[in-house]
């Protein structure tokens, strides 16, 4: 049991009556702390004040403080071990995710941002469908970009030339 605590990425602690009796580096890592400074401390001095009174230990999101006083945004589950008072707590950190995600969406808004100002046509697609053009693709081909959105690409091809298109598209795409 030690063994699959230690190997797993995320954060377990077993509790007996709200002690904490053993806990893996992950979940140390968590509380910022290491792993003597969690061992027979309180699970709820952990969990931020807010969020103590409906802590029941299965959450799809909660938020645990860190021995610093830091905020960390956690998703939890919580089981009974058969045959004893001792109960498994498994956390599973947020925050990278949601750095990852925010990170993301910086880096989309970039080159949304460098797209509309470049003097090239630039579209992108979905499905055969334009999702996003700049204003140098929309007055290449003479139309406004609120017409393009949403459009199929293949109406701006003309149609004796829709099947070589298509067939130099199917042709990248293998």
């Amino acid at each position: 049991f030690d063994l699959l605590c230690q190997a797993g990425f995320d954060g377990v602690l077993v509790h007996d009556d709200g002690i904490i009796v053993q806990v893996n580096e992950t979940c140390a890592s968590i509380f910022g702390a290491d792993v003597a400074g969690v061992l027979g401390k309180k699970v709820i001095q952990f969990i931020a004040p807010e969020m103590r009174e409906q802590f029941d230990g299965d959450s799809p999101e909660t938020v645990v403080l860190r021995i610093n006083g830091d905020r960390v945004p956690v998703q939890t589950r919580a089981v009974t071990i058969p045959g004893c008072s001792f109960r498994l707590l498994v956390l599973r950190d947020l925050s990278a995710g949601r750095l990852h995600g925010r990170q993301q969406r910086n880096e989309e808004e970039r080159l949304r941002t460098l797209a509309h100002v470049a003097f090239d046509g630039i579209f992108v697609h979905k499905d055969g469908r334009l999702i996003d053009v700049n204003d140098a693709f929309a007055a290449i081909i003479g139309y406004a970009v609120e017409e393009l959105n949403g459009l199929p690409i293949e109406a701006l091809i003309a149609i004796e030339q829709r099947a070589n298109v298509r067939e130099h598209v199917r042709l990248k795409d293998t």
